[in-house]
């Protein structure tokens, strides 16, 4: 028996309880999975719970050793702070929490002790995790009586719950009085985890904490390194966040295309494997990693630019602590089955585990990791957009038009280069690792874009789940391919909801080499539960105003050439960066007028008349000059900035903080540089 430290709850180990597996519905319906924790309609949650005296451990779902099976299945794992903790892919109930946390020998997760509300919050914050959370985890809270007012406890240990509360500080006991179980909201603004009493009945994220468990070995153990920027390399713009390298030659043979960079250390500059962790850090790059297909190519492609033949270079990947499983550390995924690697290759045994170097002609090589040699470093090219990056990368290795893949998005993929496109589409853009759908993400989306509608979060999660375990093939781009069309065709809605929110969230920081053309500030996007909601309800051609708590704003909808415009007009000053922001919070992105009709169709269409602002009145529109003031770009096209749209007040400024561009859509028609502006137009 495993217990706490006041036997007040244990865990007991008993035979197996009896698992029905759910019905399927006809295929005809949209909804095609009745979702598997579901509570029957036999057994409603209970409004009141209590704390259970003991659970089931299931020992079928472990082997001999100890070890869980099917780890990976289940969430993802976190050791710290002294404990396991599981962040799961499954919404449930608060009764259904505790369950399922039994059955694997954890309990639900409490947060007395204040290093334990630290070391997640810490994760919240951490780049490598933030995008896996879901927004609700429950916990083992509870409220003490049915009293309206009453204080809540932790089941594991009878102490009251004095700390971390959202909204005000504490529960609002009269109006929440149904509200008698505790959940965590993890808040991705602050990077803060918040309590909230909520209805037991709820749905919310699968969360467990307990003893580190024995598990075994799939994956390497990644030295630990340092990994900084040098900022005496680099010079800030403008705007006092974007960095720009100074002199990018002083560090390396730097080898560029129209989406990625490569930073090839000199001859004269080898390093160990940890060593070249750490070197590229310093200049705001990752070491290289191989975990896509199309990367082999393109590698290649940058060793003949740079004319290298005949030499081996370090990347990410070490299968330290976890032989022969080899992984690529700077990007946490693991070497393929469908690697190239040179001839006999890898042929070196050793207890502390081996370094893979690449060649120049493209293959893999096994090497002792404390050996000294050339290291090539990767990252992002300044660009416009990563989808479109990835997708012109993909196209190109697989020999598709432009035009060939936008038909593709909205047909079923016959050939097998189509398919395989889609697979590595799929990687590039974060909806597979490894192979595999990346659960853990799309999970945490989900309830980024159904807010707290459980009906539509269910329906989303049971349409992945009927894909994910419907889907099959030949082989792996067989396998991609099916399983988006999957979501394409069973719940089409859904499926392009969720490839905009992808769109929206996903982000690859480049690395800024000295700017040729004007450079777009980075900005985190966190939609808006109430903001959406709100232009949810907007029609063409209307005006409203919006009473926010911060922001009243007057909103103007247009649906024209091709798009819906939504134009602020605010009495809050933004710079480009918070505006950027501003539109993606609410679903959407700042307008790109990249051609002369485009424009001319919003003057015509008066897409900001019904807001009675004064003639020749602008708006921030999605373009930069940081950094260039003579060289204005698009934050979201590739297209030249035309200094023709409307007449040119952007020209003579030469004020670098003036790196915004405004238009205005009513006559007088001007365009000018701001640093800060009133008004915004966003676009769908």
């Amino acid at each position: 028996m495993l217990s706490t430290p006041n036997k007040q709850f244990s865990i007991e180990v008993t035979s197996d309880s009896t698992t029905v597996a759910p019905p399927l519905l006809s295929t005809t319906t949209k909804k095609l999975f009745i979702p598997p924790w579901k509570v029957p309609e036999t057994k409603a949650p209970m409004v009141f719970p209590t704390c259970p005296p003991s659970c089931n451990k299931e020992m079928s779902r472990f082997n001999l050793d100890g070890s869980l099976k099917d780890l990976g299945s289940y969430g993802f794992w976190v050791e710290m702070c002294g404990k396991l903790f599981l962040f799961g892919r499954r919404f449930v109930n608060w009764e259904q929490n505790v369950e399922e946390c039994c059955k694997i020998g954890m309990t639900p997760i409490d947060l007395e002790l204040a290093t334990d509300v630290k070391c997640i919050n810490s994760l919240i914050g951490d780049d490598d995790y933030r995008n896996r959370f879901s927004r609700y985890y429950w916990t083992f809270g509870l409220r003490k009586t049915e009293e309206v007012v009453s204080s809540y406890y932790w089941c594991s240990s009878g102490a009251n719950i004095t700390r971390n509360w959202g909204s005000g500080g504490e529960p609002n006991y009269v109006k929440n009085a149904s509200e008698n179980c505790v959940r965590m909201e993890f808040g991705r603004a602050t990077n803060m985890l918040y309590l909230l009493d909520s209805n037991c009945g709820l749905v919310s994220g699968l969360s467990c904490q307990g003893p580190i468990i024995p598990k075994t070995c799939d994956s390497p153990v990644c030295p630990v390194y340092t990994c900084r920027k040098r900022d005496a390399l680099f010079k800030t713009l403008a705007d006092k966040a974007t960095k720009v390298l100074i002199d990018p030659s002083k560090s390396g043979i730097w080898v560029t295309n129209d989406t990625r960079l490569f930073m090839i250390s000199y001859p004269s500059d080898t390093k160990t494997f940890v060593e070249s962790l750490a070197a590229c850090c310093a200049v705001g790059l990752k070491l290289l990693s191989l975990h896509q297909e199309v990367m082999y190519s393109i590698l290649v492609g940058a060793f003949n630019n740079a004319s290298i033949r005949g030499e081996k270079f370090w990347t990410a990947a070490t299968d330290q602590g976890c032989k022969k499983n080899f992984g690529f550390c700077s990007t946490n995924r693991l070497v393929r089955d469908n690697a190239r690697w040179a001839s006999e290759q890898p042929d070196l045994s050793t207890s502390n585990g081996t370094c893979l170097a690449v060649s120049s002609d493209g293959l893999l090589h096994d090497e002792l990791c404390n050996t000294k040699m050339r290291y090539v470093c990767e990252g992002r090219a300044q660009i416009p957009s990563l989808l479109d990056a990835v997708e012109r990368e993909c196209a190109a290795e697989f020999k598709l038009t432009r035009s060939e893949v936008k038909a593709l998005f909205n047909s079923t993929p016959d050939e097998l280069r189509e398919k395989c496109f889609l697979k590595c589409y799929g990687e590039g853009t974060g909806l597979f690792i490894d192979g595999n759908l990346a659960m853990d993400s799309i999970f945490a989306a989900f309830q980024r874009i159904t807010f707290d509608d459980t009906k539509r979060l269910l329906d989303m999660y049971s349409a992945m789940d009927y894909c994910t375990n419907s889907s099959k093939g030949m082989d792996e781009c067989d396998k991609c391919g099916s399983l988006l069309n999957c979501g394409q065709e069973n719940s089409p809605e859904e499926f392009e909801e969720f490839v905009e929110t992808v769109q929206l969230t996903i982000t690859e920081s480049p690395l800024i080499l000295p700017p040729v053309k004007g450079v777009c500030p980075e900005y985190e996007c966190i939609k808006k539960p109430d903001q959406v909601k709100l232009l949810a309800t907007a029609k063409n051609f209307t005006r409203f105003i919006g009473q926010a708590v911060v922001l009243p704003f007057v909103l103007q909808l247009t649906v024209v050439c091709n798009k819906k415009f939504y134009v602020f007009a605010t009495n809050v000053e933004r710079t480009l960066s918070r505006n950027l922001a501003f539109c993606c919070d609410r679903g959407y992105r700042m307008a790109t007028i990249d051609t002369k009709e485009k424009y001319d169709c919003m003057v015509q269409n008066r897409i900001t008349t019904f807001l009675n602002l004064p003639p020749g009145t602008t708006f921030a529109v999605g373009a930069t000059r940081l950094g260039k003031l003579d060289r204005p770009s698009w934050c979201y096209s590739d297209t030249e900035f035309d200094f023709n749209l409307a007449e040119d007040f952007v020209s003579n400024d030469t004020l670098e903080t003036n790196y915004g561009i405004a238009i205005s859509f009513e006559p007088p028609l001007i365009m000018k540089a701001y640093e800060t502006s009133l008004h915004v137009v966003c676009e769908k």
